[in-house]
């Protein structure tokens, strides 16, 4: 029997209630990009065809996640 999703704590629920998904700006591109290229295993932040960038952030404006 597979076990049963675990819910959030009250801190983590804190966070995921503010957390936000928004577009880049063209100012934040260079940004990303240095990010992308410093933690994901290829060192590489070139996408191929149309391209969205967009960050998740915390309610401070911290990036938490980058998404390509």
């Amino acid at each position: 029997m597979p076990k049963p999703p675990r819910l959030p704590n009250p801190d983590e629920l804190v966070l995921l209630q503010e957390l936000r998904v928004d577009l880049i700006s063209a100012q934040q591109k260079a940004q990303w990009d240095r990010l992308v290229r410093q933690h994901h295993d290829l060192k590489s932040a070139r996408l191929v065809g149309e391209q969205l960038r967009s960050v998740a952030a915390d309610a401070r404006g911290r990036w938490l996640a980058r998404i390509g």
